[in-house]
């Protein structure tokens, strides 16, 4: 059976993996085989996020905007374009790592992303230094370092933790 939403489906498959490139394949196999118009809405949604994670942002809009895509991927691309103050009131009780990142960029640091991921880690890291709460980021650097060692690295470059450089702790942790 040559369905457009099985195509569809596969190509969702390969951006919630990150692999654009056949994302963007299935979703032409899609466009190639026939999606009606109603359909279209999904083709361009997923087009928008694959454009918005290539950085081609004005593109991601417009496609966007043929569509009607949900909230949740338009509050992620307005963090792309630097619209923090939007993003944020569509996460405003939400603790994912947007959410944090979205409140973080709109200059609040008082929420903390309750994901168990590496990057949620570091992320509540920066919402603990910029609150002069040294101990707490040092604990939230731990966590981030002991799932995802590359944070070694990009801590010890980052300007976010720029006064915790001269500590012991911090100078053990990211060597």
């Amino acid at each position: 059976y040559n369905d457009w939403r099985g195509y569809n489906n596969i190509a969702c498959i390969y951006l919630s993996n990150g692999d654009l490139e056949n994302a963007n394949t299935y979703l032409d196999k899609a466009i190639e085989i026939g999606v009606p118009q109603n359909g279209m809405n999904n083709i361009s949604t997923n087009r928008g996020i694959i454009a918005s994670r290539k950085g081609k942002i004005t593109l991601a809009q417009e496609l966007f905007n043929k569509a009607t895509p949900n909230q949740h991927n338009q509050a992620i691309l307005d963090i792309r374009k630097g619209e923090y103050a939007k993003a944020a009131r569509f996460f405003k009780n939400r603790k994912s790592h947007n959410a944090a990142l979205a409140q973080l960029l709109n200059g609040k640091n008082n929420k903390k992303c309750n994901e168990a991921t590496a990057s949620c880690h570091y992320l509540n890291a920066i919402i603990s230094i910029r609150s002069a709460k040294n101990n707490d980021a040092i604990n939230n650097l731990k966590k981030a370092i002991a799932i995802d060692p590359s944070y070694k690295t990009e801590a010890a470059i980052d300007l976010e933790f720029i006064t915790l450089r001269k500590e012991e702790i911090f100078i053990n942790l990211t060597k």
